[in-house]
């Protein structure tokens, strides 16, 4: 038996060994094709056209090998050669995040992005937080890294967001053994959370997705103030998570308030066994709601936002308004006229891994209610009410006024279906262990959902035409041609553009709290349809008076990058910027071959 069981484990070894080398290679080979290709000279729409198919096959393919080991290693094994296959998928979710500084972008992200990073540039620059500065927290952090690091707020901006995806991981593993405890449990949940299953809030350097990464440290720390001997030290750093998080994003200290709550509730509401089963205590969690919710209204600036969307909310359940994200895309939907394919389509691309593991959690979770009289863990329906707590809350916010984008609330359900999933699997209703996790067919079933988050996950981090948006790459040369535009410009003459917002590179450029003089943004920045070409023989007879037109690359061939079966709806088509080259109204100002401004004259 013993001699059985000591060839098993060396078969074993010899083939994480194997895959472990395998993986090595993919990713040496997967390294060196990526330096081997230039970095982008210009605006790239899709990154992934542009690295091409097998370099992203290889990526899905060297982590899938590093997973495998991993799934290996929690069912069958109990040493430490999972963190052979963990190492791997790390390299490759590092090597994934980096892809912006790798490419050679001056920023990712044109839109919160550029702004934020005027407000450091203000804060770098007199050494104060603005007045109008409702998220000093991811401020005040990059200026410290810029005086300390000496690297570019520009640079940091596509660093920082690859740091806070690390963090998580990490601490989502804390959490994941304060909560779990079984081992193979704690490996599935670290396996969910070392994907990249949240997009593009891996990549955003803005407060919303940073203060989100924070959560499961929020959480680990919570939960160790209630179990640990050490609970006034933790309970001290929840404290301070708590002050740091109100100054990072208010939609996220009010999630958190949420999840206390959820907490709270649910403990008391299924407690079927003492306060102190596995040395958890369900008191406490009342006091923190309280204090995260006072430290929310002490500070000042969020009171407007709160009370603005507290009316968005009622005019809607009133039927007094009609504005929501569901009657915005149904409309699209409509105009469009998108089949069904198509839509099922585009919602895997966008929404693939997230389905998944929504779906797999609700049944996890009806499973926890039907059997909760026989015997569960008490945190598992802290974990099941949370994640059909905000499940649906996002169904809520979709369908109602718009107040936040779902997706935000959506994500935090998807956090704890990760937690959720691996619980269920874990035991059965009577507590017995290893019940799914002992099934070889069910740990394939396991192994090829795993494979499905991946492939999905990989393919909709970057965005892309895929998904009905382009890359939000902010290259040099369209920083150059807004320097230009700034520094040489009539301030008197008003800003059309195309393709990029004057006003984000504006704060970028120029500090967010700098003066803005004809600087504008929304709807009365863009030109007319067709540049007017349809009721007018130029341009300049559909403008009022002189104006600057901005056209960059993504501008100029939006709708043939995005919808190139719609041509019919385009509202700018290849025609019209022929004609806008040759037009007498029109006069071309710069030109640096990835941005043009022109200066058009009234007619």
């Amino acid at each position: 038996m013993l001699k059985s069981r000591a060839t098993e484990d060396l078969k074993g070894t010899r083939l994480d060994l194997l895959i472990a080398f395998s993986a090595s290679t993919m990713l040496l080979v997967f390294l060196l094709i990526l330096v081997t290709k230039s970095p982008a000279q210009y605006y790239e729409v899709s990154i992934y056209d542009s690295l091409g198919g097998f370099l992203w096959l290889l990526a899905i393919m060297t982590s899938a090998a590093g997973l495998f080991i991993m799934i290996r290693n929690a069912f069958y094994y109990r040493g430490r050669r999972w963190l052979y296959g963990f190492s791997v998928i790390l390299l490759i979710d590092m090597t994934l995040l980096l892809m912006p500084v790798i490419r050679g972008y001056a920023a990712y992200g044109g839109g919160d992005t550029l702004t934020h990073i005027g407000w450091i540039k203000d804060l770098v620059g007199s050494g104060s937080i603005g007045d109008l500065d409702i998220y000093p927290a991811e401020h005040i952090l990059s200026a410290e890294l810029v005086h300390t690091s000496n690297i570019s707020v520009f640079s940091l901006s596509n660093i920082i967001p690859a740091l806070f995806s690390l963090f998580f991981i990490i601490s989502f593993f804390l959490l994941a053994k304060e909560i779990l405890k079984e081992r193979s449990a704690v490996m599935v949940s670290l396996i969910f959370a070392s994907i990249l299953l949240f997009e593009n809030v891996h990549l955003g350097f803005s407060p919303h997705p940073q203060s989100f990464l924070l959560i499961p440290f929020v959480l680990f720390t919570y939960l160790r103030s209630r179990t640990s001997g050490l609970h006034i030290r933790y309970a001290l750093i929840v404290l301070v998570m708590i002050i740091l998080m109100v100054i990072f994003h208010p939609l996220t200290i009010l999630i958190l308030v949420m999840i206390f709550s959820v907490h709270h509730f649910s403990t008391r509401r299924y407690r079927l066994i003492p306060d102190t089963h596995n040395g958890f205590r369900v008191r406490g969690a009342s006091a923190v709601t309280v204090i995260s919710l006072v430290a929310f209204f002490v500070w000042h600036s969020y009171a407007y936002l709160l009370v603005g969307n507290l009316k968005k909310v009622y005019d809607s359940l009133m039927g007094e308004s009609t504005a929501s994200e569901l009657q915005a895309y149904s409309n699209l939907v409509g105009i469009a006229g998108t089949t069904p394919l198509e839509l099922i389509a585009l919602i895997l691309n966008v929404y693939g891994q997230w389905l998944i593991l929504a779906t797999i959690a609700f049944f996890c979770a009806m499973h926890i209610f039907r059997n909760r009289n026989r015997g569960i863990s008490t945190l598992q329906p802290f974990l099941s009410a949370s994640f059909m707590y905000f499940a649906a809350l996002s169904l809520a916010v979709f369908i109602l006024a718009y107040v936040v984008g779902f997706g935000r609330i959506l994500i935090v359900a998807i956090l704890f279906s990760i937690l959720l999933i691996p619980s269920v699997l874990a035991t059965n209703v009577t507590g017995s262990r290893n019940t799914v996790f002992s099934n070889p067919r069910k740990v394939i079933a396991l192994s090829l959902v795993t494979i499905s988050l991946l492939s999905f996950s990989t393919l909709n981090l970057y965005q892309s035409p895929a998904m009905k948006t382009g890359n939000p790459q902010v290259t040099d040369s369209e920083f150059a041609g807004m320097v230009f535009l700034f520094d040489t410009r009539n301030e008197n003459v008003m800003i059309l553009e195309m393709g990029v917002s004057q006003y984000r590179f504006y704060d970028a450029i120029c500090g967010k709290e700098a003066v803005k003089t004809n600087i504008a943004y929304g709807e009365s920045t863009r030109p007319p349809d067709h540049f007017g070409y349809e009721d007018f023989c130029c341009f300049g007879e559909s403008i009022p008076d002189l104006r600057f037109l901005v056209v960059s690359d993504f501008g100029r061939h939006f709708y043939e990058y995005l919808y190139p079966e719609y041509e019919d709806m385009w509202r700018f088509t290849k025609n019209d910027f022929n004609r806008l080259e040759n037009d007498i109204s029109i006069g071309h100002f710069y030109s640096n071959g990835n941005i043009d401004i022109y200066l058009a004259y009234s007619v």
